[in-house]
């Protein structure tokens, strides 16, 4: 499969395979402003990630959820700020 046939599956299979530790290691980058987009785009995605915000704390992340034959897997990964 090239990357185009699976853009909306692209952690799960294919040549785009991403690992959940590149995943952590992608958040921590956002979270420490070291990734190599602008602030405005990194801004706009953790508003887009953004879950609960209360005045003690504020829960950022996204979920998951594929079915590989059948096996369910689901996931969260994110971060919280107090």
């Amino acid at each position: 499969m090239v990357a185009e046939e699976t853009i909306d599956q692209f952690w799960l299979e294919g040549p785009s395979n991403i690992t959940s530790r590149q995943q952590m290691n992608f958040l921590q980058k956002l979270i420490d402003g070291k990734l190599l987009a602008s602030n405005e785009a990194t801004g706009e995605l953790t508003e887009l990630m953004e879950l609960e915000e209360y005045s003690e704390y504020a829960l950022d992340g996204t979920t998951g959820w594929s079915v590989r034959g059948r096996q369910d897997i689901g996931w969260f990964i994110g971060w919280y700020q107090t």
